[in-house]
């Protein structure tokens, strides 16, 4: 859980502690004290969500950013191929080098699955990465 959405779960604790500890009939009734904290409760699912929804669109973001380098590089060098460690030390520019090894492995297999790149082992059982042949044949 995220910082935010542990404060969001800390009002609601501390709302529920008041309403329990105090006679909450004197200030509200059993229902619209259920009601405030259903209220209270659907705000914090809310505000969960949209931390989970932004935080798909950066990785998915990040994923396009990799996969983007990697085919820019290998429209200007065709015949490339290397390792995941190369690709993220060589062919990726700084601006995506933040991204991890595990990250880039996962931006080419996802181009691996689209057929955009091929994944080949080596005698040594090394894996490196090329343009597929398919798409080097229409290019």
């Amino acid at each position: 859980m995220t910082r935010h959405g542990l404060q969001v779960f800390a009002m609601l604790l501390f709302i529920h502690a008041i309403l329990v500890g105090t006679r909450s009939a004197d200030y509200l009734s059993s229902d619209q004290a259920m009601r405030l904290l259903t209220t209270i409760a659907m705000m914090s699912y809310e505000v969960i969500t949209v931390e989970v929804q932004n935080k798909v669109r950066q990785e998915y973001s990040a994923l396009e950013d990799i996969q983007a380098e990697v085919l820019g590089y290998l429209d200007e060098h065709p015949n490339a191929a290397d390792s995941v460690e190369a690709i993220q030390q060589w062919w990726i520019l700084q601006r995506v080098a933040r991204y991890s090894r595990a990250k880039i492995k996962q931006a080419l297999d996802q181009l691996v699955e689209a057929h955009l790149v091929e994944q080949k082992i080596l005698v040594d059982g090394s894996e490196v990465y090329a343009r597929a042949q398919y798409t080097q044949a229409v290019n």
